[in-house]
């Protein structure tokens, strides 16, 4: 059977865009498993657009990716002559996403209300049954409930799997996890799974700007009237203000253990970067750029993780050091990240003006892995005038670095770029045991223990890059994945696995992801490029994150991370106008607009920059 939209034969687009376009239409119109049977068929099957054209000119009968989505999503077959109708209209690029898709809040905690007392709880009934239901047969009703209970049960089991499978089996307790696998199920059911992490991002850009926002008005000795905590934050929003008590209780809990798990949020910090803020919003403009230009000239296929690491020059207290973990303010509290806390709260003194009790050299570090192949390029303080050089080079060693991947998409990346002047050698002080599978090394114990070489310190006046792909799992990700998953591969490798053994104490710990603070020089920008269309940058600090959704970001947040020097109006107005100006790549989408929209709405409203360095807002 034909289909009623016509096939446009002229399409220029290539195969990577048109599948983009398919994969987001049938996410919206279906289901995730329709959208990544297409991913996985249009990758793997597909080399040139007229294929996929004489494909779906053949009609629903006989498209063999029609059938693909069928079989595998569980769509219906009566509906293959629509779904044919919905991939022309995708390949002709003639698909938007529906209003109705971008659900007001208000609608989707209605309907949470509803998923919570009849598929999720195994509570009885509400009282404001309607007389027809009352009428309904006790038996009746049992046999529903007993249905439901069972449903519930199901939903949670399958929600339970698929988040150890993104993250870990912190999610094997029940007990600890519910109310936050509550509101992942809903989110399924409601073709949301993004849903805790959408509600989370939200109130942490919330949460940070008021922050600074608190600290400014105690200055000229003022006083703000809310505390900056996720509770307070759902009392004065109008969004959550028709959810039932008992519900409005649900998801404060769930997206305090989402932060707890996923994002401790960024605080006011107990130190000072020393180093120029303004390269570090240049050399992340130039990353997005390098992004850009390869999404833009189908020279990456998407999805794509490249996570991008800053080595300040140097880090100092301001004041007495605690753990980065420890904030009176913080409401995302976890008791699972003890050992992180005592990891942090051990420090290395200064020594020749260096504390370093973690990193060292990182040349040194990346060749602990033999597996690792990296390409390396300097730029001098001169270079970093030259812009289009650097960019250039950060395209040519992702290009580069992509030839030798494993997998033709979902694939992960990590650059690392290293300011320090002087940092010393790393020793090896206990080799790795062998492991005879990699999840053997699970326990962290089959992996090298290294200390910092205090008789051998470096010395260089160059910024050094480092571009590789990580090993194994690290270095890629399945088509099933969130974006829980990818923060996941974050944190557990930025660079070769290793316990390192604290030069005074003795004390043995992990240090190897972007929830290590790696002695306050932890600061990752981390591109998860979904598609072209949907790009979400994570940003990293200190064993901390926030999702990047304006470029206020950059003239607001990262200057309270810098020492004084780094916040005047003269600067922030030259880092708006020589590059922010310039800034291409998407931060968010109408959808996320739409929920901020929504959850703002009733919650004391931040303070943007001022004008001299506002920015523009994405």
């Amino acid at each position: 059977m034909a289909s009623s939209v016509e096939l446009n034969r002229n399409n220029t687009q290539s195969v990577s865009d048109v599948k983009h376009q398919i994969v987001l239409a049938l996410r919206t119109e279906y289901n995730e498993e329709a959208a990544n049977a297409a991913m996985r068929h249009i990758e793997e099957e597909v080399e040139e657009l007229e294929n996929l054209l004489d494909d779906l000119e053949g009609g629903a009968e006989n498209s063999y990716l029609v059938d693909v989505i069928i079989k595998d999503s569980g769509v219906d077959p009566k509906d293959a002559p629509a779904v044919l109708a919905l991939l022309i209209t995708a390949v002709n690029g003639d698909y938007h996403v529906k209003p109705s898709y971008i659900t007001s809040l208000q609608q989707i905690f209605s309907g949470i209300d509803l998923e919570l007392d009849v598929e999720l709880d195994s509570h009885s009934a509400s009282a404001s049954k309607t007389e027809k239901e009352q009428a309904n047969k006790k038996e009746m009703e049992q046999e529903k409930k007993a249905a439901k209970r069972e449903q519930s049960q199901q939903q949670m089991e399958q929600t339970k799997q698929w988040l150890v499978r993104q993250w870990d089996h912190t999610f094997d307790s029940f007990s600890q996890n519910k109310d936050l696998l509550k509101l992942f199920a809903i989110g399924h059911k409601q073709q949301m799974p993004h849903l805790p992490g959408v509600l989370h991002q939200i109130y942490s850009q919330w949460r940070i700007n008021y922050l600074i926002d608190q600290k400014n008005k105690k200055k000229g000795g003022g006083k703000l009237s809310v505390h900056p905590v996720f509770d307070e934050f759902v009392n004065k929003s109008e969004a959550f203000k028709h959810l039932s008590a008992s519900n409005k209780q649900l998801v404060k809990s769930a997206i305090n253990t989402y932060g707890a798990r996923f994002s401790p949020q960024p605080t006011l910090p107990y130190y000072a970067i020393h180093d120029d803020l303004y390269i570090f919003v240049l050399y992340t403009y130039l990353m997005s750029e390098a992004i850009h230009n390869l999404i833009k000239t189908d020279s990456i296929t998407l999805p794509l993780q490249l996570d991008f690491w800053i080595i300040p020059k140097h880090v100092e207290d301001t004041i007495t050091a605690h753990s980065a973990h420890d904030d009176d303010d913080d409401d995302d509290t976890d008791d699972d990240d003890d050992d992180d806390d005592k990891e942090q709260k051990e420090e290395q003194p200064a020594k020749n003006g260096i504390r370093d009790a973690c990193l060292f050299n990182v040349e040194q570090r990346l060749q602990l892995d033999t597996d690792i192949k990296y390409s390396k390029f300097a730029v001098s303080e001169q270079e970093q005038a030259q812009s289009a050089r650097i960019q250039r080079k950060l395209q040519e060693s992702i290009a580069s670095t992509l030839q030798h991947r494993r997998s033709a998409s979902h694939n992960r990346l990590v650059c690392i770029a290293d300011r320090r002047t002087q940092f010393y050698d790393l020793k090896v002080v206990q080799e790795a045991e062998h492991k005879e599978t990699e999840k053997d090394n699970d326990d962290g114990d089959g992996v090298p223990v290294i200390t910092v070489d205090d008789s051998k310190l470096n010395s260089k006046q160059e910024d050094e890059f480092y571009v590789f792909q990580p090993p194994g799992n690290y270095g890629q990700f399945p088509h099933a994945y969130s974006q829980e998953h990818l923060q996941y591969l974050s944190r557990e490798y930025m660079l070769p696995s290793t316990k390192v053994r604290h030069p005074e104490s003795g004390h043995v710990s992990a240090m190897h992801g972007v929830y290590n603070d790696f002695s306050h020089q932890m600061f990752t920008i981390s591109f998860c490029c979904h598609s072209a269309d949907d790009i979400k940058i994570q940003w990293f600090v200190n064993g901390r994150n926030i999702r990047i959704t304006s470029l206020h970001n950059f003239t607001k947040i990262w200057p309270e991370f810098f020492e004084a020097s780094q916040r005047t109006d003269s600067l922030l107005a030259r880092i708006q106008a020589d590059i922010l100006s310039r800034w291409k790549l998407p931060l968010r989408n109408e959808e996320y607009a739409q929920f901020e929209r929504d959850l703002l709405r009733g919650v004391p409203s931040s303070t943007p920059p001022s004008p001299s360095s506002s920015a523009q807002h994405l």
